[in-house]
């Protein structure tokens, strides 16, 4: 998995072990952070910067990357509450919109697409 920083071209990956990378042409990979789970799934850079990403098997959990801090957070399990209570499990992509929300796809025989609304100026994922 990777996702791209639109305002910097930094890449970022992950290893099997849920450690993050980022790549640039000038410093080539750099370890950035480990999440709490392996492995990790798609990721997304928002328009601030901030990565976010799913990590672990079965009920994935999120995360978010803040390089202005270079912590990595872990925000929970995805959950919806509109009509009835859904839980995300896996998701198979992420996509940031116009406006800095993530799309995320789920990836399983009833997937639905998900809608995710980071804070404006959370610190490092905090919600």
């Amino acid at each position: 998995m990777w996702a791209r920083d639109p305002r910097s071209a930094t890449l970022y990956t992950a290893d099997a072990q849920g450690r993050l990378y980022s790549f640039a042409v000038d410093k080539g990979f750099v370890l950035k952070g480990k999440t709490p789970i392996a492995p990790i799934g798609p990721m997304a850079v928002t328009l601030d910067g901030r990565l976010f990403g799913t990590m672990g098997e079965g009920m994935s959990k999120l995360f978010c990357y803040d390089p202005g801090r270079e912590r990595v957070a872990s925000l929970g399990v995805a959950v919806s509450v509109f009509e009835r209570r859904r839980y995300g499990y896996a998701f198979g992509d992420a996509a940031v919109g116009r406006d800095g929300e993530i799309v995320w796809g789920e990836d399983d025989d009833l997937g639905h697409p998900w809608l995710y609304f980071p804070r404006v100026g959370g610190q490092g994922g905090s919600l």
